[in-house]
């Protein structure tokens, strides 16, 4: 558990906001076109250093937050699981249920 603290942490400090595909059918009308709005709920980050990968996705309602974190370190066990929590001021403080492969 010691171990999976600062993993986490270095994990989520060096991930990296993915690019979201967004598309709308509606061309005729510049306006809507002009004023799309951003889902600011749903956000994805991905930090990947040498052989070391680790994916995050957040759904974020108001406070409370869920999403998934699944990350595979060279040589160690992947490991893949759920995150909920909420979210104070710039930090998140949440729960990883998770499962490790090879145990």
């Amino acid at each position: 558990m010691k171990k999976l603290i600062p993993t986490l942490s270095i994990a989520v400090c060096l991930m990296a906001a993915c690019q979201s595909k967004n598309t709308d059918s509606d061309a005729g009308d510049s306006t809507s076109a002009n004023s799309k709005e951003i889902d600011q709920s749903k956000q994805c980050y991905q930090s990947i250093k040498n052989r070391d990968t680790a994916n995050l996705s957040l759904n974020m309602e108001d406070e409370k937050v869920t999403g998934s974190l699944s990350y595979n370190l060279f040589e160690k066990d992947k490991n893949n699981g759920v995150i909920s929590g909420i979210v104070k001021g710039d930090t998140i403080i949440a729960d990883y249920t998770f499962q490790s492969e090879g145990t």
